[in-house]
């Protein structure tokens, strides 16, 4: 995904899934024991530690691989939750967020003098936005 793609993406699920994966770490794990009524998906963190508590397959909650991602927060759109970003970004870099007329900027600074930005009309958009660049780049 290119710094334009994720420019032009809109808060949504989609947004957040990425923040999910790219700066937490989340993935899906599926628990199959060929036993189709205790299969399910759960929403690991980089730990493999659910995401939201969960009982398992002996409370009768099944969840589908896409129910299991509908547990990643909400990060494009909750304050609180972008802010959970901005302190994970903290680990690794420098954060700003400045609001200016009617955008918000996101901008991060890495230790190596590079930085990355991104603007939005909201605060929790453009924090994601500016993570998932930071991370492209980092990688890149």
């Amino acid at each position: 995904m290119t710094r334009d793609e994720i420019q032009a993406m809109e808060a949504s699920p989609e947004l957040d899934k990425l923040v999910g994966e790219k700066i937490f770490g989340y993935s899906i794990y599926h628990y199959d024991k060929d036993v189709p009524e205790r299969c399910y998906y759960m929403l690991t963190d980089d730990k493999g530690d659910p995401v939201t508590p969960y009982e398992g397959w002996h409370t009768g909650e099944r969840k589908t691989e896409e129910e299991a991602w509908g547990d990643c927060p909400n990060y494009s759109e909750d304050i609180g939750a972008a802010w959970e970003v901005v302190e994970k970004l903290k680990e690794k870099y420098a954060v700003a967020v400045v609001s200016y007329k009617s955008s918000v900027l996101c901008k991060i600074q890495a230790p190596d003098s590079d930085s990355f930005d991104a603007d939005s009309k909201t605060a929790p958009e453009a924090i994601c936005k500016a993570a998932l660049i930071a991370e492209i780049g980092v990688e890149a």
